[in-house]
């Protein structure tokens, strides 16, 4: 009827609609060179201290918020600085290891090698195609850990999200759930590359257990997380996906094949000599390595959140005495006397 219709497309665009268009527009990723020439076209000035880390994470209203007319160049680049101070992640935090400082990880740090040297040959101009994985295991073997040790060590940032982050957006209705899903990819797409850890991703259930009163909800919310996962291993510059749970069987099958998540990683807990290694990295060698073998030995198959509970313990007992930890500190954290009586 003579209407303009103009198709705005995330991702893919489909094959119809290129082949129709009368002209396609690719509206190009935010990135540094983009963002000094927006400041230098609203303020007439140069953003000279303006660096690729103050602008991670921002999507476009952020920059539109920042980059105000009448104002400076200075004052702009303060405000992005500002805003981005709100997607802290690994790269920023100290108390985050390297993953040469890790122990007890087995074949999952392995993996994490492995990621790490793809992103130094994507960064030295190879086409790469990261690996997927899920990281299984009991509560406390460190899964979230090696995560932001990944994004440390490759100096990318690190996006993590859940489940229940995403059905507890705005009113926790389909839709917002739905919107939360994609508010995700792009954000994580925006700041590429990046690591995009969902976090107890047992919590999306498998579409053969779901009953018939709650299918018609959770059908949509699934299958929408499955194309969010296909989305994100599409990108270029690549993503790193990353999944954990303490549930693996409770996973659909779709989710956890080759295409999506291409690797199942179990994290088990440390065995008696890494769990020792774990206790004398968290102590700095405050305490000897026979008696940490000791501890470990006694406590065996206890895992790397148990050590930082008995260290935390241990080192706030000796700080409130004004002393140096000692073994009697980790022993009674670790191993507590019974006080029962026969």
């Amino acid at each position: 009827r003579g209407a303009h219709v103009i198709a705005l497309v995330t991702g893919a665009v489909p094959s119809t609609l290129v082949t129709l268009a009368d002209e396609v527009v690719e509206i190009r990723r935010i990135d540094l060179e983009l963002v000094r020439t927006v400041i230098r076209a609203v303020t007439g000035q140069v953003a000279k201290h303006l660096d690729a880390a103050d602008i991670v994470g921002l999507d476009l209203v952020n920059l539109v918020a920042a980059v105000r007319s009448g104002s400076t160049a200075a004052a702009c680049v303060r405000k992005l600085q500002m805003l981005r101070r709100n997607f802290v992640t690994s790269v920023d935090r100290p108390e985050v290891p390297v993953l040469a400082d890790l122990v007890g990880y087995g074949a999952a740090v392995e993996w994490a090698h492995a990621i790490d040297a793809d992103v130094d040959r994507y960064r030295a101009g190879a086409t790469v195609t990261f690996e997927t994985a899920v990281f299984h295991g009991p509560p406390g073997t460190g899964k979230t850990a090696l995560v932001n040790s990944i994004a440390k060590t490759a100096r990318i940032p690190l996006f993590t999200t859940s489940i229940a982050a995403w059905i507890s957006r705005g009113e926790g209705n389909l839709g917002d759930a739905l919107c939360a899903i994609d508010k995700y990819v792009e954000t994580v797409a925006a700041a590429a590359p990046a690591v995009a850890f969902i976090d107890e991703i047992d919590a999306l259930p498998d579409r053969a257990r779901l009953s018939a009163r709650n299918r018609d909800w959770w059908l949509p919310l699934i299958n929408r997380a499955l194309l969010a996962v296909e989305s994100l291993r599409r990108y270029d510059p690549p993503i790193v996906l990353v999944a954990a749970t303490n549930r693996v069987t409770d996973l659909d099958p779709a989710l956890v094949r080759a295409g999506r998540f291409d690797r199942l990683i179990e994290i088990p807990p440390p065995g008696v000599a890494d769990l020792a290694a774990i206790l004398d990295q968290l102590l700095g060698g405050e305490v000897p390595e026979a008696v940490l073998l000791q501890i470990a030995s006694a406590r065996r198959g206890a895992t790397g959140a148990d050590a930082q509970l008995w260290v935390t313990a241990a080192k706030r007992r000796a700080s409130l005495e004004m002393r140096p930890v000692t073994a009697a500190d980790l022993r009674r954290e670790a191993i507590p006397p019974d006080d029962r009586r026969v």
